[in-house]
């Protein structure tokens, strides 16, 4: 009996944390993320299950490259999270104004985010067993339902290539409203193809007042400190997608 009460108050705490996500949501006028709406779905909420032997590939934009750090292999987002996990196994791939839809600097490079999947797994240059999507405002000028599909096609590539790997995406970092919609769009993907989704724009990692001190000088990429700030907050938002948390 002990168990099942468990099991009963686990599921409650899944549901009233979507709700909450929903009427946040709501009170700052953006339009809610899909959430579980029964005790089947909230029991089905996406988790992250970190393999006992992680080999971790960040695939992101400029952001993910560590733009902006002094030190891009050191203080960038992504080597510092490795840090904080444990991870020693990891592959850093960011490209400059890349995204699920958009190429990236050139439109000849062909280097959206299926592309560079498509490229890791048949040059054998790397065999993930997790991969943490980050995406932001590249994609911007795409249509919400182009971008949701992208996202959804570009999981379901990730998951043909390697069988059982653990996926979790990282929204927009900064732009407040201006942001929004390809916000949503990487919400709605997230929720349909069945990961978890840090939804770091209504929940943000770096405050608007935040700005001049975890922002570089040309007003977009985070400086050593917001690469910190990132990394810090990804370490515990990540953790909340712990199958153990569930």
């Amino acid at each position: 009996m002990g168990v099942f009460v468990a099991a009963i108050l686990a599921i409650a705490l899944i549901a009233g944390f979507a709700w909450d996500r929903q009427r946040t949501s709501e009170m700052n006028g953006h339009e809610a993320t899909p959430v579980h709406s029964s005790i089947a779905d909230a029991a089905d909420y996406p988790t992250l299950q970190i393999p006992d032997d992680p080999k971790v590939l960040f695939l992101g934009d400029s952001i993910t490259d560590g733009s902006a750090a002094t030190k891009k292999s050191a203080l960038g987002f992504a080597p510092r999270l490795a840090a904080l996990q444990g991870w020693d196994d990891y592959r850093v791939n960011g490209v400059g104004k890349s995204g699920f839809l958009s190429p990236g600097i050139s439109e000849a490079a062909h280097r959206n985010y299926r592309d560079r999947l498509q490229e890791v797994y048949f040059t054998k240059s790397y065999s993930p067993n997790v991969i943490i999507f980050q995406a932001g405002a590249n994609d911007a000028d795409f249509a919400v339902s182009d971008v949701q599909a992208k996202v959804v096609e570009t999981v379901e590539v990730a998951r043909k290539y390697w069988p059982g790997v653990q996926i979790a995406l990282v929204g927009p970092i900064g732009g407040a409203g201006l942001l929004s919609d390809v916000n949503r769009a990487y919400s709605r993907g997230a929720y349909e193809a069945k990961i978890p989704y840090v939804d770091a724009l209504d929940n943000p990692i770096i405050e608007l007042d935040e700005r001049a001190e975890l922002i570089s000088d040309d007003g977009w990429h985070p400086n050593d400190a917001g690469h910190a700030r990132i990394a810090e907050q990804l370490h515990k938002r990540l953790a909340a997608f712990s199958p153990a948390d569930k």
